[in-house]
């Protein structure tokens, strides 16, 4: 709804499942959308696991988590 009303639309969608921290498949459906910025909803291990898989194939844009990832567990 929100990028509705900026008429955006996303790119890519991609969901990993709950607690886990094997992101390859979700990151590859994501990159091929070459995203500008990437919106993530999830606990800290596996929004850490997929940003250290995006940037590894080479994302170098904006991450933003909902979620209740702590900036110390995230670090």
């Amino acid at each position: 709804l929100a990028l509705a009303k900026l008429d955006l639309k996303p790119v890519a969608q991609a969901t990993v499942e709950r607690n886990s921290v094997d992101v390859a498949a979700a990151v590859k459906a994501i990159m091929a959308g070459a995203p500008d910025a990437i919106i993530q909803v999830s606990a800290y291990k596996s929004c850490a696991a997929f940003i250290r898989a995006a940037r590894l194939a080479g994302f170098g844009g904006t991450f933003f988590s909902v979620s209740f990832v702590g900036t110390q567990a995230l670090a």
